[in-house]
C-alpha cells in the first residue's frame, strides 16, 4: 500500500511546522483505519475517518504506521520502513527572535538605582541579568532566551549576548562642569583684561 503523507502547512491558518507556544496539529493524510494502525507517543485523534496528530514544542515528531495484515499487504518500494513499518517524521521548528540591540542613550549616576534594557528587549521571552546599578563605569549586561528549547535567534543558535553599559559617575559630571565654567570664567576674565586695558589708553589719549 502507499504510505500516507503528513499535511504540513508552512503559512497561514493551521501553520504546523514551527513552535507557537501552543498544540500544532497535522492531519496523516491517506491513513485507512481498516489498514493500518499508529503508534505515536503524542497525542492522536481519529474522527470521521481523517487522522490528526498533536504537538506542543519544536522537536522531530515520529510517527510509526503498521499494516494490519502484513501477510496479505506491503508498503510501496518508496516507503521508509522500520521493522516493517512506515516511519513518517515531523519537524516543528524552534521560533525565530530578533536579537536585541545595544541602547546608547547616556546614563548618569543620579543617587537612584538605573535599569537597562536593549531595543528589542521582549520579557515574555528573554532573560537579563546585570542590568541595575548605582553607580558609574562599564557594566556587562547578559542576555538569554527564556526557553532555548522552542525559541532562537534570527542570526542562528541559542547562545546568549553580551552589552556594555556605560555609566557615567557624579564625580565625572562635576568634572566636566566645572571644566565648562572653568573655560566660562577664563573667558569672562581675558575679556574684563581687555576691557581695562582699554580703558587705560582711552584716558592716557585724553
Amino acid at each position: 500500500r502507499n504510505t500516507p503523507t503528513l499535511g504540513i502547512v508552512s503559512s497561514g491558518d493551521g501553520k504546523n511546522d514551527t513552535y507557537t507556544g501552543e498544540n500544532l496539529r497535522a492531519q496523516i493524510v491517506g491513513f485507512d483505519s481498516t489498514f493500518m494502525e499508529i503508534t505515536y507517543d503524542g497525542i492522536s485523534d481519529l474522527k470521521g475517518g481523517e487522522l490528526w496528530v498533536y504537538a506542543l514544542n519544536a522537536g522531530e515528531y515520529r510517527i510509526t504506521l503498521a499494516l494490519k495484515d502484513s501477510d496479505n499487504y506491503r508498503w510501496s518500494d518508496n516507503v521508509s520502513l522500520d521493522g516493517g513499518k512506515a516511519v513518517i517524521v515531523w519537524s516543528v521548528a524552534k521560533k525565530k527572535v530578533a536579537v536585541p540591540t545595544a541602547d546608547t542613550r547616556v546614563y548618569v549616576v543620579n543617587g537612584k538605582t538605573l535599569v537597562y534594557f536593549p531595543n528589542g528587549f521582549d520579557e515574555n521571552v528573554m532573560g537579563i541579568d546585570g542590568n541595575t546599578t548605582g553607580y558609574g563605569g562599564n557594566h556587562q549586561v547578559t542576555v538569554y532566551l527564556l526557553d532555548p528549547d522552542n525559541y532562537e535567534w534570527e542570526s542562528g543558535g541559542t547562545s546568549s549576548f553580551v552589552f556594555v553599559w556605560q555609566v557615567v559617575g557624579g564625580e565625572t559630571v562635576f568634572a566636566i562642569v566645572t571644566s565648562v565654567f572653568g573655560g566660562l570664567a577664563f573667558a569672562a576674565g581675558v575679556c574684563a583684561l581687555v576691557q581695562f586695558v582699554g580703558h587705560k589708553r582711552r584716558l592716557k589719549m585724553m
